[in-house]
């Protein structure tokens, strides 16, 4: 299994994940999701939850 893994939501990329000692660790490559640039997530699941959690409140308070 690779250690790097693309990140996407809705068929588009947002950023890769780094296997790293207790998870993965993201790096952002869509604006969208810069704020969760270098956090360390347990799985791939707990990434794509937060950055679906960051664009819904983005686009809440857009609103």
């Amino acid at each position: 299994m690779s250690d790097t893994i693309i990140i996407e939501l809705d068929d588009e990329p947002i950023g890769l994940g780094q296997r790293t000692r207790g998870g993965l660790r993201f790096f952002a490559s869509a604006r969208s999701v810069q704020s969760l640039d270098h956090q360390v997530f347990r799985s791939i699941h707990g990434i794509e939850r937060a950055a679906r959690d960051l664009i819904a409140a983005t686009r809440r308070r857009a609103a």
